[in-house]
């Protein structure tokens, strides 16, 4: 009975370690840091959580890119569970912008000082300071707004980012 027994967990132990093996395989792939990812119009400058440029994989033709780092420029949030190797990504709330005064504004529990709204004439669309798009509006193109309740009555839209 020992000796069955002995031979059930050796063939356990082994059939885990040849799953096992298959899982996590290495592989030969190429860093791309010549691979430049567009997100409606803009360029993208991927980082990681700590703030460090990122690129995307090239292996056997397919172009992988960092979750992470697309995922946070696509407004979602991003969790690492490591007890089940999945990488969740929710939509972050949409909390409105609370303008405290003129020069503090708070957007999606980010606090900015000195922070001006600034709306592009051409597109009649208004961004906050912290926005993806904020800096790509040119000088040339850019209205300011004191509160997102200005750039609505002059007939502007909040940018989706």
């Amino acid at each position: 009975m020992k000796k069955n027994l002995a031979i059930v967990l050796s063939l356990i132990i082994f059939a885990g370690s040849i799953y096992a093996t298959n899982v996590i395989q290495p592989i030969q792939a190429d860093l791309r840091a010549d691979i430049s990812i567009e997100l409606n119009g803009s360029l993208l400058q991927l980082k990681d959580a700590a703030g460090n440029a990122v690129y995307p994989i090239s292996y056997n033709g397919t172009t992988y890119l960092p979750v992470r780092a697309v995922a946070e420029n696509l407004n979602l949030d991003v969790q690492w569970i490591g007890e089940t190797n999945t990488v969740k990504l929710t939509q972050k709330s949409n909390t409105p912008s609370t303008v405290i005064n003129k020069t503090t504004i708070i957007n999606n529990s980010t606090t900015i000082q000195n922070g001006k709204i600034k709306g592009n004439k051409n597109s009649m669309i208004y961004h906050m300071p912290n926005g993806m798009h904020y800096d790509k509006v040119s000088e040339k193109n850019a209205v300011y707004f004191d509160t997102e309740e200005d750039a609505i009555k002059a007939g502007y839209r909040r940018a989706e980012n």
